[in-house]
């Protein structure tokens, strides 16, 4: 499903659920430029137009996806063409979709939260990591140059998952 979406321009898809920064240009060359990755993000909201400014004015226009809203039906699609699920949000106070995410095999990146202690346990399926973008990014990089562990994490969230009702 995104892979049609992206015209297979990418070895990874990240469905992103992450603010763009000032720091995602020294962010993306330094720890991942070299991964053929697309971060993806799904949904819009009230920052999508300066989001896409201001990735066009880093030149990542080519490294980011924004495929907008999508049915709930295809959610799962979306999820399990990803390899990676990034969650720096604090302000939703469920994270249901760290669950979906996890249910399509996906590991999970989040910053660290009391709402997914319980859940994303770290070097199974996935980590949760300080509030640092640095630390983030590097998580990322980690899981990306291994595509051995991305297999692991992804077996052990979909494993993990099933201790939960997502329908």
């Amino acid at each position: 499903w995104l892979k049609d979406k992206a015209k297979r321009r990418s070895s990874f898809f990240i469905k992103l659920k992450i603010i763009i920064s000032h720091r995602l240009n020294r962010f993306y060359h330094q720890k991942i430029a070299h991964l053929k990755t697309i971060f993806v993000i799904v949904g819009k909201g009230k920052d999508n137009e300066k989001l896409q400014k201001l990735a066009a004015s880093y030149q990542l226009g080519d490294k980011i996806l924004y495929i907008g809203s999508v049915p709930y039906s295809d959610m799962p699609k979306v999820y399990a063409d990803s390899d990676l699920f990034l969650f720096a949000s604090q302000t939703e106070t469920q994270g249901l979709v760290v669950i979906e995410a996890m249910a399509s095999g996906v590991p999970v990146i989040a910053v660290e939260d009391n709402a997914f202690v319980e859940v994303v346990v770290n070097g199974k399926n996935g980590w949760l990591v300080k509030k640092e973008k640095e630390l983030f990014a590097e998580k990322i990089n980690t899981v990306l140059r291994n595509t051995d562990l991305l297999k692991i994490l992804g077996k052990n969230a979909k494993e993990t998952s099933k201790a939960f009702d997502v329908s």
